[in-house]
């Protein structure tokens, strides 16, 4: 993989019965004023810190022997111990700190991988010796928005062992009126983008890139949770440029990417309700040579 030119990406994902990203300014999954649902490449970001934010869990650790990396260069940032296994907290940012003095800023590119591809922003507060490092990464994600707006249910939670003494007492469960939201069915379509100037600056490696092309079709699935049964990666789409300023028309290969519902559905609720995209008619966009991520 040649990190000195331009590279573009395509990412389609499922959810069925699925808050696939909840809405901190709301109560339930995130919907635009359109009424489509949408996942913030903050959160999907998130996805591939969690993964391998332990890098003695096995997930991580088959990612780490199957490409051959070194651990140690492959921490993440932007997680509660920064990379420092057993720290936490106070702990943790006295380490990071430490680490910095002895190893400057380009220590924090050496050793983080999350910096090196999404960046970071970690500014110093007055006064004090925290850490003070700005650099934008190279790999770059979009918000995530459905092909059609969400359907949103609503159901009450109910738990038989209740956490309060008065219904303990009483014997009774407790309910959660209308707490889970969810989206019905949604179809997400987003893409990412890679600038080898901003590699070149955060000393991005193919490596790294490789890293994240494995796990780009299975972050979602490899950080379950109750309220994320039903999210799944339908299909990540990848295509190299010949150049470092680009090679083809990235809105051309974005738009035949795209699924459409089809015609005479009103309201699709599963992928076959809509025509896919083949990788035969994305690369008939001048100029693209795609393959589907695996």
């Amino acid at each position: 993989m040649n990190t000195s030119n331009r590279m573009s990406g395509a990412i389609v994902i499922e959810a069925n019965n699925s808050n696939a990203n909840g809405d901190p300014d709301g109560d339930g999954p995130r919907i635009d004023p359109l009424g489509y649902g949408w996942i913030s490449y903050m959160a999907f970001r998130a996805k591939f810190r969690n993964v391998l934010e332990d890098a003695e869990n096995p997930v991580a650790k088959y990612l780490f022997e199957t490409l051959k990396l070194d651990p140690e260069q492959y921490r993440i940032f932007e997680s509660r111990a920064k990379g420092f296994p057993g720290a936490d907290g106070l702990n943790a940012l006295k380490m990071l700190t430490q680490y910095v003095k002895e190893n400057g800023n380009e220590g924090l590119l050496k050793r983080y991988w999350d910096i090196r591809l999404f960046g970071t922003t970690a500014l110093e507060e007055k006064g004090t010796d925290a850490v003070k490092f700005t650099r934008t990464g190279c790999l770059q994600i979009s918000h995530l928005f459905t092909v059609h707006p969400v359907e949103v249910i609503s159901a009450t939670i109910a738990k038989k062992a209740p956490l309060d003494a008065k219904n303990a007492e009483a014997g009774n469960g407790t309910f959660g009126n209308q707490a889970l939201r969810f989206v019905r069915h949604g179809l997400y379509v987003g893409s990412y983008n890679f600038n080898p100037g901003d590699a070149y600056k955060t000393g991005a490696t193919s490596e790294d890139l490789e890293l994240f092309k494995m796990l780009a079709p299975r972050a979602f699935e490899l950080c379950p949770s109750a309220a994320r049964t039903g999210v799944r990666t339908v299909a990540v789409f990848h295509a190299e440029h010949s150049s470092p300023i680009g090679s083809f028309n990235v809105s051309a290969f974005l738009d035949a990417c795209r699924p459409k519902v089809k015609e005479g559905v009103e309201s699709p609720l599963s992928l076959a309700d809509y025509d896919m995209p083949s990788l035969d008619a994305i690369n008939s966009v001048p100029g693209v040579n795609a393959v589907q991520l695996s």
